[in-house]
Formats: structure tokens, C-alpha cells, sequence
């Protein structure tokens, strides 16, 4: 039997070789440009601390295979992130699922969904934050007994009366179920706690309102209406008698930036995709003097004072890419005065979700002491020690514990 003839011959073989290697190479250039854009971020995704946020359960932790495929995960992850042309790349993915009539886009070992009113929500499938939830409830269970202290949990993307989980999604997404396990934990140590959830039931008002749609966070309304649940906790757990009205929304003028916007979540669809966010400054009608220290991990150190447009409101952010940090973000230390407010020191460990709660929570109260634990080299006891706060807040996500590169004790 003769062997069959083949089809192929020399010359046709090598287009098919020259587009294989230009094919690896450009894989190889966007994959050398992406550890050299931001080679700390490599090295750090697979640190365990990152690592084991691509582990679907606490009991994987100790299991060195898992952890071996989970750092590669987080490795890949951050590569993608980092490579270039990526929101290109991100565009025409998350086009090409939708046109197969697909709510949800897979972008690197991210799960975004799109909810009816367009808002883009990142589904998580994490078994539990119980060991970060015990650890902070035992910090907080350790401090004096005379330093009042609250804990509030910020759940990202739903609360009573806003946006929920289309069917069948609530049976991938455990957020709930972290929320509710790191609230039980707390309020099991006798730790006095707000859950978001709750927070804007009786406003009448939903998530367009309240969330950003192409971001995590919520509106600057939202944040606002927020404060005012952060100080009668406050007035609660102190007996201080706080001025709460000047937290009224009537109480402002407001400044509609339309369009203005566009966030994380955006980015990772494009923007054929998703469209910007309206942004709202919302500014007091009263009389204010505020005086602003900020230090940033960058090593950036600010200092203003005078209204409190002047002094907390950071115009210059108020772009495109910025928006949402024109009360703050993630500074590693600020620290807010306000003489005209009564004379309480008010210590606020956070992230990001507080960062605007820290910025109206000065128009009530005389100092408010705020730091991001993930960029700043002191430990949360030092900084009580060091502020000597008469009140205590810790505002921390899902999120936050996930990240977990934060340190409360030596």
C-alpha cells in the first residue's frame, strides 16, 4: 500500500511558521512589558497573602498543591492586569460574550456581571472570611473598655430596597453569606456593628441613586446618607451630642458633573459596553472651616484649610478616571479638624467605601483621625495609642478582608 502523498510542501509551511513566531513573540513582549510596568505587583501576587484569594475554601490553605495552582492563578491574574493594550483586550472580550447574549464576562479570574439597570457587579465565590473576622473582633475585644467602638461592614453593590441578584446568580455569589458570617462574629464578642444592607431602606431610593454602575463604591449621596447612620452610632456608643441636622441632604447645594465618570468595573468591558457615571458634589449651604492633613504611602503630604469646598473637596480629581476620589480614597493618614463642631476625637480605620463617611463625618465632630492600614506602616493599636481617639470606628468590606495586608498588632 502506498503511502498517502502530503499536501503540504516547504514553501507553504513557512507563512504558517513566520506568524507561529511573530504570535510568540508578541505574546512574550506584552508578557516582559507587563512584569516591567509594575514589578512589585508581580512579586506580591504571589505572596500567599494574594494568593489565597483564588482559593475557593479556608481549608485549601494548608494544602500545597492548591496553594502552588492558586499563586499561579493570582500570577496570571495580575499579568493580565498589567499587559498592555488591556482595555482594548477587555473591550472586545466582553463584547464578543455579550453578543452571545451573556449577562456575564469572564475577565481573567474575575466574574463581572451586568444587572438589569446596567449596573456592573463582581460575583464572588469565597467560602468564608472567618479567621479575619475573629481576628479583628478579638483586636476590638482587646482595647480598653473605656474606648467607645463600633464596627460597620460595607457590602459592596446591594442593600434593602436597591438592585438585587438576578434568579439563579444568588446561588454562585456568596457575598451575603460573608457578610452575614463576619457579622455574627463580631456581635458574637459583644462588638456593637452596622451592616450596609440596611442602611438605605427607608430612603425610598434605589441603586441608580446610590451605587456607581460602572465602579464598587457608592454615590456621593449614598456616602452622605451613610455618614449621618456612622454619627448617631456614634452618639449612641459616646453619649456625645452631635449637630446630625447638618447632615441633612436639604442641607447642601449640589453640582451635577454628567457623564463624568468611569470606573474599575468599566474598564474591564469597555466603553461600547458600559456608559460613565454622573457624579454629584454635594457642598454645604452653611458656614464651614476645616483645616486637612493628608499624608499619602506615595510619601505626598497635603495640607489645606479653610471652607469645606476649600479644604476636603479635591476639585483636581474630578475627571474621567478620578471622580470617585474627590472626597478621598485611600490615603494612608488624614486627619480633619473642625472648630465649629463639638470636641471629639474620632478615630476611623478604613477603606476606600469610607473615605467620603470620613470627610462628612467632619462637619460634626472636632477631629476626625482616618487611616488605610494597607499603606500605612503603623499597626492599628500604635495609631490608638498615638491619636488617643474618644472613639473608635472600624469601616471594613468584603473587600478589605480579602485583601487582608493590613496589620492591627505586632
Amino acid at each position: 500500500m502506498s503511502k498517502p502523498e502530503r499536501t503540504s510542501s516547504k514553501p507553504a509551511r513557512i507563512p504558517a511558521f513566520i506568524l507561529a513566531a511573530l504570535f510568540i513573540a508578541g505574546i512574550s513582549y506584552m508578557c516582559i512589558s507587563g512584569i516591567l510596568k509594575n514589578p512589585g505587583a508581580i512579586v506580591r501576587s504571589v505572596k500567599w497573602n494574594k494568593a489565597r484569594e483564588f482559593l475557593a475554601d479556608e481549608s485549601d490553605y494548608d494544602d500545597p498543591f492548591k496553594m502552588a495552582q492558586a499563586r499561579i492563578a493570582s500570577l496570571q491574574d495580575r499579568l493580565q492586569r498589567n499587559l498592555p493594550w488591556k482595555d482594548e483586550l477587555h473591550e472586545l472580550n466582553a463584547s464578543f460574550q455579550y453578543a452571545l447574549g451573556r449577562d456575564m464576562v469572564v475577565v481573567g479570574a474575575e466574574q463581572m456581571l451586568r444587572l438589569p439597570n446596567g449596573q456592573l457587579y463582581y460575583l464572588t465565590s469565597r467560602q468564608g472570611l472567618a479567621d479575619e473576622a475573629e481576628e479583628l473582633a478579638q483586636f476590638m475585644d482587646s482595647l480598653p473598655d473605656d474606648l467607645p467602638r463600633f464596627y460597620a461592614f460595607v457590602h459592596p453593590g446591594f442593600f434593602e430596597g436597591g438592585q438585587q441578584l438576578p434568579e439563579g446568580y444568588a446561588l454562585v455569589d456568596t457575598s451575603d453569606e460573608l457578610a452575614d458570617q463576619v457579622l455574627s462574629i463580631m456581635r458574637a464578642h459583644g462588638i456593637e456593628s452596622l451592616d450596609s444592607r440596611t442602611f438605605f431602606k427607608d430612603t425610598g431610593l434605589g441603586s441608580d441613586e446610590l451605587e456607581l454602575k460602572t465602579d464598587k463604591h457608592w454615590t456621593t449621596l449614598a456616602a452622605l446618607l451613610a455618614t449621618r447612620i456612622y454619627a448617631e452610632k456614634l452618639e449612641e456608643v459616646t453619649g456625645a451630642d452631635l449637630p446630625l441636622e447638618r447632615l441633612d441632604p436639604d442641607r447642601f447645594d449640589t453640582e451635577l458633573h454628567p457623564g463624568l465618570f468611569f470606573g474599575d468595573f468599566g474598564e474591564l468591558v469597555g466603553k461600547r459596553n458600559a456608559k460613565n457615571d454622573d457624579i454629584t458634589v454635594y457642598l454645604p449651604k452653611y458656614d464651614t472651616h476645616i483645616t486637612r492633613h493628608s499624608e499619602h504611602r506615595t510619601g505626598d503630604i497635603e495640607d489645606e484649610e479653610g471652607t469645606f469646598e476649600q479644604a476636603v473637596l479635591r476639585r483636581e480629581k474630578l475627571t474621567e478616571e478620578l471622580a470617585y476620589t474627590d472626597y478621598g480614597l485611600i490615603e494612608m493618614y488624614e486627619e480633619l479638624t473642625n472648630p465649629d463642631a463639638p470636641d471629639i476625637t474620632v478615630l476611623v480605620l478604613r477603606d476606600s467605601y469610607a473615605g467620603p463617611v470620613c470627610s462628612f463625618l467632619s462637619l460634626v465632630c472636632g477631629r476626625v483621625v482616618s487611616a488605610d492600614l494597607r499603606y500605612n506602616p503603623h499597626t492599628a493599636r500604635e495609631l490608638i495609642e498615638e491619636v488617643k481617639p474618644d472613639a473608635l470606628i472600624v469601616s471594613y468590606s468584603r473587600l478589605m478582608f480579602e485583601d487582608h495586608t493590613y496589620h492591627l498588632d505586632r
